[in-house]
């Protein structure tokens, strides 16, 4: 992160850079007793129910940012660039791989205005990105409650939210703060849980 003030006395300029490398690794085989004439009574790991997945994931972003201060108004500004890369491998019964990347532009806003009598309004703006985790990519079934088989989706894609949201915040001598807000979140990409009935045949 580098921060520097630039061409007016409260202007600053803002530029960073960040990288996050993941891997995750979940191997399972799954003894289970044996019953019948053949090995009665002997411990195997079942075939069906082994899983093997592997998963790393890339994300890598640059961030530019701009704030002043001109007589009563404050604001900000900023845009970040993100590259994200997803990759998987899994036995499903058979090998299987899974391949995701994205590169997304971020922006964001911020303005603010002094009123009279230590009052304020804000105004702020922001696209954010909530990832799927490990688990919900998970390519294997969970039985370990039967009645609620669960089975996550490795080629999930990320939720995106565009976000706003105005303030008005009122201050005393003493310190004390009255803080009213109102938001919006309009999102794409909802990541949710789909029930299915397993029904017997």
């Amino acid at each position: 992160d580098y921060t520097d003030p630039l061409f007016t006395k409260s202007g600053k300029l803002g530029l960073g850079f960040k990288s996050q490398l993941y891997w995750f690794s979940s191997h399972c085989d799954q003894p289970t007793l044996q019953y019948g004439t053949d090995a009665p009574g002997v411990v195997r790991p079942d075939s069906s129910l082994l899983t093997s997945f592997d998963y790393t994931q890339q994300i890598h972003a640059a961030y530019v940012n701009w704030s002043d201060q001109v007589g009563k108004f404050s604001y900000q500004a900023g845009l970040r660039f993100e590259d994200a890369i997803y990759d998987g491998s899994a036995k499903v019964p058979t090998d299987t791989t899974f391949h995701n990347s994205f590169s997304n532009f971020f922006p964001s806003a911020f303005i603010s205005y002094q009123l009279a009598n230590q009052q304020s309004v804000y105004l702020n703006y922001s696209r954010r990105v909530n990832r799927p985790h490990f688990m919900q990519m998970l390519p294997f079934k969970d039985y370990s409650n039967p009645g609620t088989v669960s089975m996550g989706n490795p080629d999930l894609i990320p939720e995106f939210v565009n976000a706003f949201e105005f303030s008005y915040n009122k201050s005393d001598n003493k310190g004390n703060n009255i803080i009213l807000s109102a938001y919006y979140n309009q999102t794409e990409n909802i990541t949710q849980r789909v029930p299915r009935i397993i029904t017997a045949k």
